[in-house]
């Protein structure tokens, strides 16, 4: 895959790897997949118990979404289900990418994932310790 380069006066953006985790599934191949097949991934709420005071009863919930997926049970309770899916995603598109990430400084390495993963982690030391900690195997 070669990379996008979008850029403006400021700066540019280079996509390497694709990552996703949304209600059409678990992936950027299920992504594509439901895109390209027009589904929805809108259908009633099992995330939580409604009662009447809910207006909305249907929702896209990433219910095909496991953590322990990517990460080890004592990770997975520190961080709540967004930065979980977050780093899910992070995972594949370093994995998408190509990048051998036992070359090079590990700390630069470890760095440049960690402000990558930034947009879609709020959790900077969980995403840098978990980078480390699959990077070495």
């Amino acid at each position: 895959m070669s990379p996008v380069v979008m850029s403006n006066d400021r700066r540019r953006v280079v996509i390497t790897g694709l990552g996703a985790i949304t209600d059409l599934g678990v992936g950027a191949p299920a992504l594509w997949s439901g895109l390209s097949e027009a589904r929805s991934g809108i259908s009633a709420i099992t995330a939580f118990e409604q009662d009447e005071q809910w207006t909305t009863t249907i929702a896209g919930e990433a219910s095909d979404f496991d953590p322990l997926s990517c990460l080890e049970i004592k990770e997975a309770r520190k961080v709540d289900r967004v930065c979980q899916m977050g780093l899910a995603a992070a995972v594949e598109a370093a994995e998408d990418s190509g990048i051998d990430f036992t070359q090079g400084d590990p700390i630069g390495v470890a760095w440049r994932l960690d402000r990558a993963s930034v947009a879609s982690s709020p959790s900077r030391s969980t995403t840098s310790n978990y980078w480390r900690r699959a990077r070495s195997g």
